[in-house]
Order: structure tokens, then sequence, then C-alpha cells
């Protein structure tokens, strides 16, 4: 028994107590590499939610086999810290809850409809860019071949000016400065 240091040559009382002392400052290091274990996981900004609370639940249970007293309350701030700053916005509103569970099944629902928008919506977004992009850039190109307008911005088949299939149908206040009233 030497080599986990108790000395074997006082009384077995002594040697019992030295293990318990050794046993209980292992017992101690094990806790508090548990609970620290637990504190540093965090999702990433496009992480997997669930993925993610399994292993905080699955990091609980070990650090509280190992003697931490980590409560509920305690559990639910653990898991809104360890979300990335692209959960602020939820985080702000789940934070009043009392339960863990119930904190983490609003999360839930608000990551599969971000989840979801974001996978669906993101190469939609960047198209609606680029045509929105592109429509305004070639409607700047356009130049109006109706002698009496000579305008950019639109085609002669839409022209307001006389002549035209459009004529005389100007938008409210068309060609008026800031602050006149009246018609054309």
């Amino acid at each position: 028994m030497t080599g986990l240091g108790i000395d074997t040559s006082r009384t077995a009382a002594d040697a019992w107590k030295t293990y318990m002392d050794l046993y209980n400052k292992k017992t101690l290091v094990r806790r508090l590499n548990a609970e620290t274990k637990l504190r540093n996981i965090f999702l990433t900004a496009n992480g997997d939610f669930p993925a993610h609370i399994t292993l905080l639940r699955k990091k609980l249970i070990h650090a509280r086999s190992v003697g931490a007293e980590i409560s509920d309350g305690n559990f639910a701030a653990i898991v809104l810290n360890s979300l990335s700053s692209t959960w602020d916005s939820i985080v702000a509103i789940v934070f009043k809850h009392d339960s863990s569970s119930e904190i983490i099944a609003k999360l839930h629902v608000w990551w599969l409809r971000v989840y979801k928008n974001r996978n669906v919506n993101t190469s939609k977004g960047i198209t609606a860019f680029y045509v929105s992009t592109s429509q305004h850039h070639n409607q700047n190109q356009l130049i109006c071949t109706n002698p009496k307008c000579n305008q950019r911005g639109h085609m002669i088949d839409i022209c307001y000016w006389q002549g035209k299939r459009k004529k005389g149908q100007f938008p409210p206040g068309f060609g008026k400065k800031e602050g006149e009233k009246g018609s054309v």
C-alpha cells in the first residue's frame, strides 16, 4: 500500500484515515474536472442543437455522479451560456422560464425553425439579392426612346409622356419639388 501513499507502519486507523483523505481529494478533483468539462461545452453558430443538448445532459449526469451539486436552475444557465451570440435574441426571451426542460424545449423549437429556414432560404436569399441587384442595375441602363422623354430607367412602352401607352398617368406628385401641391 505504500505505492498508494499510505504508510502501513502505523495503525490501521491511521492508514484508513490517510486512504480516505486521498480518496476524498481525488473525488474533489474528479468533481471539479467534470464540472469544468460541462461548463466548457459550446455550440457553434451552425451546430446541431439536439446533439449539443444530449452531450450537455451526459456531462451533467457524469458531474452529478462524481458529487457535483448542479441544480436545475444552474443547468439552465449552463445551457444558455453554451450558446453562441447568434442565439442572443432567443436567450433573452427564454431566460425568464424556470426549468431547464422548458428552456431547452423552447430553444429546440427556435433552432428547428431557424435551421430549417437557413437551409431552405440561403440559396434563395442570395439569388433574390442577385436578381434584385441585377434588375436595379439593368433599369438604370434602360433609356426611353420617346423623343419627348429620353430619360433613363424605363422603356418607351411604359413611358408617361405624350404619345405613348401610359400618356399622362404620372405618379402623384411627379415633377413637383418637395412641399409643392397640385397635379402635373
